[in-house]
């Protein structure tokens, strides 16, 4: 009997700490046979032919509201687009300007609880969320401007309330600034912070030394190569969830800011091939090539950039988690295992009370965009020409 309470201990341990937040520690083995099974329903995107169905770059993200509408963020076109059910366009939400309903820039769109969309913006040292109703019709923008920080991304609670935030910051005096992954309330103060990094300055007087470029650009990958990436995935109810890339420990947020649960797993660790860093590294290096002016491409050659990829250090191993997504019925999954050179991954699965419960794998580019909505979960998958495409799955959650 001893034997056997240790044996499940070692599978599950839970903890109740003394500050009131619970520990689950899960085994390398999953306590259940639950697997995700996602079947292809629509799909549309650059096989349409039509401009509206254009989105090139990889920041494409979309959106649905209840009515299973879609809504496409086309970045580079700087303009959101939305779509019927039946992949039919509609029209255009907003697009380039400085006017009402406007955006200087474009990076992601959220659909919140009582219908209104918001479309978020980021620009040099500005940031602004604007507002439409439920048919699309702008109401207002909430705009700063000199801060003392810029959000990078955004990731709203479902009543607007909290944002899950990347942030950059540039303090007077000092050489380099912060990147500050963190919790804010909708004031823009931040509430709880999880990951500070440096960010290197550059020094404009080294631009023609080609041993100086290695070495910022081996700063610039540092984060990549260490797991320094914190993710946020809001429920249905408000709780949020966050994690480290390089730690497999997933904090769980009650809408007030209490912490609830800190989920632990163990897991066997997962070798990363030269392939898979070359996969990860060769975006970032060839969006920094394509905007040095011609008399800089010839220094930062194809040898500096290999050798900033020496110096940022990447592990043989992978960091645990690369992403957090929710279901509608409070189901989390993590991202365990993202593959860039094959273009899959693997989600764990945990329920409600932070038992691994199951796994599933996933082709495809589209896991780390996935949000699950009216029964579906939607994304956006690129192919390897960079085209990409809108796809709806049916959902199931079942037992192997």
């Amino acid at each position: 009997m001893k034997k056997l309470c240790m044996l499940m201990l070692g599978t599950l341990s839970l903890a109740l700490l003394a500050d009131g937040f619970k520990e689950v520690n899960n085994g390398k083995t999953h306590n259940g046979s639950y697997t995700l099974k996602l079947t292809e329903d629509l799909r549309f995107g650059s096989e349409d032919g039509e401009e509206e169905y254009l989105w090139p770059g990889a920041s494409v993200v979309m959106e649905a509201d209840s009515r299973g509408h879609m809504f496409v963020v086309d970045g580079i076109g700087t303009r959101l687009l939305e779509f019927d059910p039946n992949g039919k366009f509609v029209k255009i939400v907003g697009g380039p300007g400085e006017g009402p309903g406007e955006f200087s820039n474009i990076l992601s769109y959220q659909v919140l609880a009582d219908g209104r969309g918001m479309a978020f913006s980021a620009l040099g040292p500005s940031f602004a969320f604007s507002y439409f109703d439920k048919t699309g019709n702008f109401l207002n923008r909430d705009a700063k401007n000199g801060a003392g920080f810029v959000l990078r991304t955004a990731n709203l609670s479902p009543d607007g309330k909290r944002i899950g935030a990347r942030v950059s910051s540039n303090e007077a005096g000092k050489p380099t600034g912060s990147l500050i992954y963190a919790i804010l309330d909708d004031k823009f103060t931040i509430q709880e912070e999880l990951l500070r990094l440096d960010t290197p300055a550059f020094d404009r007087s080294k631009a023609m030394d080609a041993n100086y470029w290695a070495e910022h650009m081996g700063r610039v990958l540092k984060p990549y190569a260490d797991g320094d990436a914190a993710f946020f995935a809001f429920d249905n109810a408000g709780n949020l969830y966050t994690a480290i890339g390089k730690k497999y420990e997933i904090t769980k947020w009650a809408p007030d800011g209490k912490k609830l649960m800190v989920i632990k797993r163990d897991y066997k660790p997962i070798p990363q091939s030269q392939e898979e860093i070359k996969a990860i590294t060769d975006p970032v290096l060839e969006l920094t090539h394509s905007r040095l002016p011609p008399q800089l491409r010839s220094i930062v050659t194809d040898k500096v950039m290999a050798r900033a990829v020496e110096k940022a250090g990447f592990p043989p191993i992978k960091p645990p988690v690369s992403g957090l997504l929710t279901m509608e019925d409070g189901t989390l999954i993590v991202i365990h295992d993202l593959s860039y050179s094959t273009q899959s991954a693997v989600g764990d699965i945990f329920n409600g009370d932070g038992k691994y419960v199951g796994s599933f794998s996933h082709g495809g580019k589209g896991m780390s965009r996935m949000k699950f909505k009216n029964g579906f979960a939607y994304t956006v998958e690129t192919d390897d020409m960079g085209d990409n495409t809108v796809v709806r799955y049916k959902v199931a959650l079942t037992r192997k």
